[in-house]
């Protein structure tokens, strides 16, 4: 399997101020609650600091290089959906894709059932248009310049706020998956700086954020549920592989 690189809108995540009553220190927290393998406060900040928009890597395509993938937090791969490469010549080497019902986050359960297989960096990269703003790329209409994706914008935060729902409501089973001795103690700690965080966030962003702390936690209490779920189709996946090779099928 192969990963490239992306740039553009790579996550709906706009450039905000900060005020004594959203600091950068509360938005630090809550990019840490909220975070995973690619998703952190590092790279947050760093796309809030360029509008919105990352930029691609010059280097990385004047000395093409293939580097594997080294494994995060979660014994998972930082792998993105976009831009994965799947030789299918041995099928039975091939993970499913999944999500918990209304979740984001099928890129990170495909990496974490890939156990212990390699992935290779390689130097392409994906341009995102992750706010549909330039429709008109695959006809040859490309931009001088992207513009910045500001909090201003009603419908950048709407975006911004959905995208939190779908993180935070798979993150409860991604933690699960990574240890489940701990998992209790990191749940309430979660849990406590979302729900601390949430009036000032809809103050900030005039949306109603204490849900994602809600979706949090009922997302906790059903982990076990959505375990189970992941488990079936890993197996349902495998059963289905077997029956292709078996049968010489496509």
């Amino acid at each position: 399997m192969t990963n490239g690189y992306h740039c553009g809108y790579v996550s709906p995540i706009p450039h905000m101020g900060f005020t004594d009553d959203f600091t950068e220190d509360d938005f630090r927290v809550f990019a840490d609650a909220v975070s995973n393998d690619i998703l952190n406060w590092d790279g947050m900040s760093a796309v809030m600091r360029n509008g919105g928009v990352t930029y691609a890597d010059d280097g990385a395509l004047a000395e093409p290089r293939v580097t594997a993938l080294e494994r995060g937090r979660t014994d998972g791969l930082p792998i993105s959906g976009s831009n994965l490469g799947i030789r299918l010549t041995d099928r039975t080497r091939t993970v499913p894709f999944f999500n918990p019902s209304g979740a984001r986050g099928e890129d990170a359960f495909f990496a974490a059932a890939l156990g212990d297989q390699k992935v290779a960096r390689v130097p392409v990269y994906t341009f995102h248009d992750g706010f549909m703003r330039y429709s008109g790329l695959l006809q040859g209409n490309l931009p001088l310049r992207l513009g910045r994706v500001e909090a201003t914008d009603p419908r950048v935060v709407e975006r911004f706020y959905k995208a939190c729902l779908g993180w935070i409501r798979y993150k409860p089973l991604l933690m699960w998956l990574a240890g489940r001795d701990d998992f209790d103690s990191r749940a309430r700690r979660v849990s406590g700086e979302l729900r601390y965080l949430a009036p000032r966030m809809e103050r900030r962003f005039h949306l109603p954020f204490g849900q994602v702390a809600r979706e949090f936690s009922r997302f906790s209490r059903r982990v076990a549920l959505d375990e189970e779920n992941y488990e079936a189709n890993l197996a349902a996946w495998e059963k289905l592989m077997r029956a292709t090779v078996v049968h010489g099928r496509p």
